[in-house]
Order: structure tokens, then C-alpha cells, then sequence
């Protein structure tokens, strides 16, 4: 996904750290490493040698113990061993999400794939700080799973690709057929229009309803070339024109009421802010989507 737009998922990077949420991401690396015929690291990162060290009850399992029985939960929710090639711990003395993105930015990766929510707090929050961390610094594609309270995953079978004509868009469009061309998914592309309720030109009014047929104009123009760029990847692909408050709320509003099961998104649409990682929307829809989401770089 990274550099080439045609390039295939060949190398996947999972992290794990023994919460319901990273084995069913687990779980969906595994469904694509498997119709892909891709290969899985798993990677854990041990704070333990942080500089104030997390204090260890002496009848508490030693981290040895504690690291392996990690690995062997997110070996078992794999499920295919032949599917994984390598199993690293790395210490980090502050921030796992900087060992993450390191540890992704140094190898031959593809994808990196983690759970929404590990084993910090504050989890009333829809995305945790190293989900989200990860996917705004990392220079890899990002899948962020989102799973139910149970750590059940649902199978993507309908893939949401958004699409604004921006470099980064047309970059998600075709990683987004080439996945739901392995997968054997549904693939369907969401333009979001937002006419304000007061438009003008510098002296004059400009007419909302001629605002909103030169969006509309140009919202097809976007999914003509986005369903061309699909069918050259091999997939028909639905498109569709959504009118939202908001880019993100429309993806969002979108998504759900189609009941995608992931949102495949540009890290950078055509916002101002050229030199970020990740853009507004696309930070958005990360946070606020209540399905997986893969941030394309």
C-alpha cells in the first residue's frame, strides 16, 4: 500500500499486547494475510524497563512468562502458525506508540494492523491514544480494527473507500479495490458534499442552490475517475454522493447507515495542512467511525 499505488499487501506488522481488541485485530490480519498471501510479525512492546518501573508483586507471573502468554494468545487468534514469520518484544522507556511507528517505519511493511483500544485507560474514548497515535505518525498504511465489547471482529464483506480527488484519496481508492478484490468484498465509494447554509463571493451572493450543483457537478467528476481507477484494479465498484454538515460526518453517517465494516480513507485529503500526517478528516473519521478504518499513506 505504502509507495507504489499498485503495490500488494506482502508484509503485515500486528501489535499485541493481550487485550480483547489487538486479538481481533489479530483476527482480521490473518483473514487478509491468508486471501493475500501476505506474511504477519507480531510485535509487543514491554514498558517495563521504563524509567520508573512499574512496580511487580512478588506472586505476580514474571514478564517472561507474562510476554509469552501474550504471544501465544495472539498465535492462537492467528490461527495458521505458517501464516507468521516473526514474534519481537522491544523495551521502550515512554511511548509505545514512537516504538511502534519505529519498529513499522524500519522494516519491509505493508500494513500495520492494531485494536482500537489496548490495555490503558480511559475507555470510554471511541479510539485509544496508541490507535490513534500509530495511524497519525506512522509512515506505513494503518488498519485500525474496531471490535464489539466482546472482542468479536465483523468480517469485511463492505468496503467504504472515501474519495475528494486529492492524491491521497486516489491512493485510498486503490488500495481499497485491490483489498476488496482479495477479499471477495463489496466495494463501494462515498463522495461528501457540504454546502453551507450562507455562501458568498467577496461582493456578491452566490446562490446555494448553484453552490450546491457545481459540488455536485464536481462530487461526480471525483467518482467517475474513482470507479475508473477501481475497474482498472479488476472491481465494480457503487458510488455515491453524500451530503453532510461535515467531510468526516458524511463518511461517518455514511458508514453506518450502510453497515460498512471499513472505511478506507486518504491520510490527507485536500485540506490546508499539506505537512501533517494525518488530516482533519481524516483524524475524524478515525475517531468517530464505529467500524474498522484503514488510513492510507
Amino acid at each position: 500500500m505504502p509507495g507504489s499505488p499498485a503495490s500488494a499487501i506482502g508484509s503485515i506488522l500486528v501489535a499485541v499486547d493481550g487485550s480483547k481488541s489487538a486479538l481481533a485485530a489479530c483476527r482480521v490480519a490473518a483473514s487478509i494475510a491468508g486471501a493475500a498471501h501476505a506474511a504477519i510479525t507480531l510485535l509487543y512492546v514491554d514498558l517495563t524497563s521504563a524509567a520508573e518501573p512499574r512496580r511487580v508483586e512478588p506472586t505476580a507471573p514474571s514478564e517472561i512468562v507474562r510476554k509469552q502468554r501474550i504471544m501465544d494468545e495472539a498465535v492462537s487468534a492467528v490461527g495458521d502458525n505458517a501464516l507468521i514469520i516473526g514474534r519481537k518484544a522491544v523495551s521502550e522507556r515512554a511511548s509505545v506508540v514512537r516504538a511502534i511507528t519505529e519498529y513499522a517505519d524500519s522494516g519491509d511493511f505493508d500494513l500495520v494492523v492494531l485494536g482500537t483500544r489496548g490495555l490503558g485507560g480511559f475507555k470510554r474514548l471511541t479510539i485509544g491514544s496508541v490507535s490513534s497515535g500509530v495511524a497519525t505518525h506512522a509512515r506505513k498504511a494503518v488498519l485500525v480494527v474496531r471490535s464489539d465489547p466482546t472482542g468479536k471482529e465483523p468480517p469485511l464483506r463492505r468496503i467504504a473507500a472515501a474519495a475528494d480527488g486529492s492524491p491521497n484519496s486516489k491512493h485510498a481508492v486503490g488500495a481499497a479495490a485491490r483489498l476488496a478484490k482479495t477479499l471477495g468484498a463489496e466495494l463501494e465509494i462515498v463522495h461528501v458534499i457540504h454546502v453551507p447554509e450562507i455562501s458568498h463571493a467577496p461582493t456578491t451572493l452566490v446562490p446555494l442552490g448553484e453552490i450546491e450543483e457545481g459540488a455536485r457537478s464536481n462530487g461526480e467528476r471525483v467518482l467517475a475517475e474513482a470507479a475508473s481507477l477501481a475497474q482498472s484494479e479488476g472491481v465494480s465498484a457503487k458510488c455515491k454522493i453524500k451530503k453532510g454538515v461535515s467531510p468526516a460526518q458524511g463518511i461517518v453517517d455514511y458508514a453506518d447507515a450502510n453497515h460498512t465494516d471499513l472505511i478506507v480513507i486518504g491520510a490527507r485529503g485536500l485540506g490546508r495542512f499539506r505537512k501533517l500526517l494525518l488530516g482533519s478528516v481524516s483524524n475524524s473519521v478515525l475517531h468517530y467511525a464505529n467500524c474498522s478504518v484503514l488510513v492510507v499513506k
